[in-house]
């Protein structure tokens, strides 16, 4: 090909390119950004949070008298179409409604097309390409649904045919894996028991009988609202058991490599509160959580978002649980725990050790990492030590208890509930 040719073909690519890249908006869909690269249109243009939760929606979306947020907002993977479910409190039902980004601009909210308004519906949730939405209905002919979308819209509906156990009925909160795997709630039926958490496994296009998460995950409570990682690295749940903050509280668990669970942590008062604290989700970018509550001075149930981080630091960055190397120290589980205000900390220095250990140390971290107490810095000869905190000044949270020398580092967690 002739070079200058070539040449004014790719400016000529490159001009219609800048061309269509679309005028976006700031905070609220109000303000016009004279930059073409700005992307403050996402997530509504919303002010981003840290590791303190915000209330995400802006005025017009904030629940009222009328209708509350039944889930969090569900974002496309292009983050350019939203989907939740809105409780209507005059009629007592789910409708699926969305917004989208459209002509430089967020549309006001509106019913999905592929829903129907006679039924309690709930809990879209996208395909990874974003082209499926799957969701729940008690419209007939199943529970578990999904839609296409089309070049001239959303298809008809149809069940995804999960073969829900005699007896049992499915919540209409559920989550998805990557190879589709879907974690979900289900109720006993005949002998009235509180909600389990089940997942149903898709094997050569079929889902197969769903089987429970067993007595890590499922407590004597109420466990419900799950979300998977997509991984499946890693649950966040809702439940009632004993020791929260309020009505349901969210909890955390890690998935072991032989696929059983680590038990579920509290995620602590900067997520739970004393009203209910429900529907956890991390948006397709992976740096946000969403969960929705009833917090003080809300009217309804809003969601509210927070830095993915915070999760993450919990099961994988940051400061890491580490297991205890083979004729090593040992650092045992803090007892009691949850704990208010004091606990104990037992370690153990093996007696092949023949020498006193130097430059030991025993620090507590909070969640974000920061050192807020020294409990042992000294030499130490081998054998059981433990060590009592008084945790009285700090606030309720999740802690870190680390075990330091010169080649070895044991790293555990705790909660402080007051």
């Amino acid at each position: 090909m002739n070079k200058s040719l070539f040449t004014e073909i790719i400016i000529c690519v490159f001009l219609i390119a800048f061309s269509i890249q679309p005028k976006l908006f700031s905070q609220d869909f109000k303000l016009k950004s004279t930059n073409p690269s700005d992307t403050s249109w996402k997530y509504l243009g919303r002010p981003r949070p840290g590791m303190t939760p915000l209330r995400f929606p802006p005025e017009s979306l904030l629940a009222n008298y009328n209708w509350w947020w039944h889930g969090t907002p569900i974002f496309s993977p292009d983050l350019k179409e939203i989907h939740w479910s809105k409780y209507d409190r005059i009629v007592e039902r789910g409708m699926i409604v969305y917004i989208k980004y459209s002509n430089n601009n967020w549309t006001s909210m509106q019913y999905a097309p592929f829903g129907n308004q006679n039924y309690f519906e709930s809990c879209p949730v996208y395909s990874l390409s974003g082209d499926t939405i799957f969701f729940t209905s008690l419209r007939p002919g199943g529970f578990f649904f999904r839609t296409c979308r089309t070049t001239s819209g959303w298809t008809t509906p149809e069940p995804l045919n999960i073969p829900i156990p005699q007896g049992y009925a499915a919540n209409f909160e559920f989550s998805m894996t990557r190879n589709g795997t879907i974690y979900f709630t289900l109720v006993d039926t005949t002998l009235h028991t509180d909600a389990d958490i089940y997942k149903t496994k898709l094997i050569n296009g079929e889902y197969q009988i769903p089987t429970s998460l067993g007595p890590i995950i499922n407590s004597d409570s109420s466990d419900l609202n799950p979300y998977i990682d997509p991984y499946e690295r890693f649950i966040i749940f809702a439940s009632k058991r004993q020791g929260g903050f309020g009505i349901h509280d969210l909890y955390i668990s890690k998935r072991n490599p032989d696929s059983t669970w680590n038990n579920p942590m509290n995620l602590g008062p900067t997520i739970n509160s004393s009203f209910e604290d429900v529907f956890p989700n991390i948006t397709p970018d992976s740096l946000y959580f969403f969960f929705t509550t009833a917090k003080y001075g809300d009217i309804g149930y809003n969601p509210y978002w927070i830095s993915a981080q915070y999760i993450y630091n919990l099961v994988s960055v940051g400061i890491k649980e580490t297991s205890t190397p083979p004729n090593d120290f040992y650092l045992e589980q803090n007892y009691p725990n949850p704990f208010n205000p004091e606990t104990k900390i037992r370690f153990d220095i093996p007696e092949n050790f023949k020498f006193k250990i130097s430059n030991l140390k025993l620090v507590v971290y909070d969640i974000l990492g920061k050192e807020v107490a020294t409990l042992v810095n000294e030499s130490l000869n081998p054998g059981a030590y433990e060590v009592n905190w008084d945790a009285s000044q700090m606030p309720s949270g999740v802690y870190f208890y680390r075990l330091k020398t010169e080649n070895s580092i044991l790293t555990k967690k705790m909660l402080l509930i007051k």
